[in-house]
C-alpha cells in the first residue's frame, strides 16, 4: 500500500470510528426500557457496526494484504467495542444518572420558570442555545441553580423542542481498487435546533421521571 492509500484508508478508520461511537448514542439514551433495553440494543447495534466495518476492511485488506479476514476480525472487533462504549457507560452508571435526573429536573423547572424573562432576553418565549450560554455566562448564581442550567443545556433536547434545522455535508472516501483507486461520496446530516418554552418545562420532571423509571 502506498502512502497515499494509507492515508486514506487511516482517515476512512477514523470516519468509521466515530460513526461507530455516534451510533452507540442510540442504544444509549435508548434507557426508559431499563439495563436490558440498553444492553440488547447495543448488541445489535454493535453487531451491525462491527459486521459492517469488517466487511469494508476486508474488501481493503483483500487488495493490499494476504490475510484479509485477520484484518477484518480486528477492524470488526474495533469497531464493536467503540459502538458499545456509551451503552456500556449507561448500563454501569445508569442508577446514579437517573437519581441525578429526578433531583434536578424540579430545579430547572422552578428555578428557570421563575426567572424566564432574565434568561429569554430577545422575548420570544423561547429559550435558545445562545439565551443558556449567555445566562450561564452572565447572570449572578447560586451552584445548584448552575447545575440546573448546565444541565437544561446538555438535555435541551429532552427539555424543550426542536424549533429549526440545518444540514452539513461530508465526504467519505469509497475504496474502489488498489493504488488508492475510489470516490469521493457525500453523506448529507441533518442537525436539529431545540429551544425551551414554559410549557416544556411545565411537565419536565414528570417526563424525566417516565423516562427512567425502571432505573
Amino acid at each position: 500500500m502506498d502512502t497515499m492509500g494509507k492515508v486514506l484508508f487511516a482517515l476512512l478508520a477514523i470516519v468509521m470510528l466515530v460513526g461507530c461511537f455516534l451510533m452507540g448514542m442510540l442504544p444509549a439514551s435508548a434507557v426508559s426500557g431499563g439495563a436490558s433495553s440498553v444492553l440488547g440494543f447495543g448488541l445489535l447495534t454493535g453487531g451491525i457496526m462491527a459486521g459492517f466495518t469488517a466487511w469494508i476492511a476486508w474488501m481493503i485488506a483483500d487488495m493490499e494484504t494476504r490475510r484479509p479476514a485477520l484484518v477484518a476480525t480486528i477492524c470488526g472487533a474495533i469497531a464493536f467495542a467503540t459502538t458499545m462504549w456509551l451503552p456500556a457507560d449507561t448500563i454501569i452508571n445508569g442508577k446514579q444518572y437517573a437519581a441525578y435526573a429526578r433531583h434536578i429536573t424540579p430545579i430547572v423547572r422552578t428555578y428557570v420558570i421563575d426567572n424566564f424573562n432574565a434568561i429569554d432576553t430577545d422575548g420570544t418565549g423561547v429559550i435558545t442555545d445562545e439565551e443558556m450560554d449567555a445566562a450561564l455566562s452572565n447572570l449572578t448564581l447560586t451552584q445548584e441553580q448552575r447545575q440546573a442550567l448546565e444541565f437544561m443545556r446538555s438535555n435541551q433536547h429532552e427539555a424543550g423542542h426542536v424549533i429549526g434545522s440545518y444540514t452539513t455535508t461530508t465526504y467519505v472516501w469509497i475504496s474502489t481498487g488498489p493504488n488508492g483507486q475510489g470516490y469521493m461520496s457525500p453523506v448529507i446530516t441533518t442537525h436539529y435546533i431545540y429551544g425551551v418554552s414554559r410549557g416544556d418545562l411545565e411537565n419536565y420532571p414528570e417526563r424525566t421521571i417516565a423516562k427512567w423509571q425502571k432505573w
